[in-house]
């Protein structure tokens, strides 16, 4: 059984667009490790790449911040379902992550002891609604979004396409997972995930979404038995 949270769940997010690019690419070059910088250099378009180095940079100083090591000498690892995880050899518990980014926003969660996923989506996506639905969306949640039509279909399965991304990037077990088995309940009190598929190794789930700007929405799940208490915090890149 996972232990309680002792800690509440803090969700760092920043827009790129803001970031003086110099700055940015100054601060990469000092802390992102070689193989970081070759992926930021193999992007064809200045937008992603700047979105990459943004979401990496952050998680390494936010992570530097929790351990007390350098930024540049964090280490990561792989884990069984391929989930990158920080090297901490002996911490009790583990400092658990996850990062996500979509076209002007970044977002970070640090969590001590607890898997944790995030997802995050701009609300202009374009998706193509009637053809991915089916394949994704459990019996329940094609009823749900059988009643509505236009612009509000299309946002509803923007979010339970976030809710869902952020369930399988906590679990980390996305290539096994079968999505038409998760229920996400939006219209409860609370939020939540219903998994009809046999129980996680992680035990219960938490969910929680928000639309920290007006053109985003983003999904926070947690494995935890209780809701975590969330603090949405603007984050800054230090550029010294």
């Amino acid at each position: 059984m996972p232990r309680p949270m002792s800690e509440p769940l803090r969700l760092h997010y920043l827009a790129p667009g803001e970031l003086p690019l110099e700055a940015l690419e100054a601060v990469a070059a000092r802390v992102l490790c070689d193989e970081e910088k070759a992926r930021a250099a193999r992007f064809v378009f200045s937008r992603d790449r700047v979105l990459f180095m943004a979401a990496h940079v952050l998680v390494r100083q936010l992570l530097s911040e929790r351990t007390g090591q350098a930024a540049a000498q964090l280490r990561f690892e792989v884990g069984p379902h391929g989930k990158p995880e920080l090297s901490q050899p002996g911490r009790t518990p583990a400092l658990r992550f996850n990062l996500s980014h979509c076209d002007g926003l970044v977002a970070c969660a640090v969590l001590d002891g607890h898997p944790v996923g995030v997802d995050v989506e701009h609300l202009d996506r374009r998706v193509a609604v009637e053809s991915l639905a089916p394949r994704v969306l459990s019996g329940r949640e094609l009823q749900g979004l059988e009643a509505l039509g236009g612009e509000a279909r299309r946002r509803r399965f923007l979010q339970l396409w976030t809710a869902k991304e952020a369930y399988v990037k906590a679990l980390g077990d996305g290539l096994t997972l079968e999505l038409r088995d998760l229920t996400v309940e939006l219209d409860a009190a609370s939020p939540a995930i219903v998994h009809a598929g046999a129980d996680s190794a992680t035990g219960p789930c938490q969910l929680s979404l928000w639309e920290p700007t007006p053109e985003h929405v983003m999904a926070a799940v947690v494995c935890a038995p209780e809701a975590p208490v969330v603090e949405m915090m603007p984050a800054t890149i230090d550029a010294q």
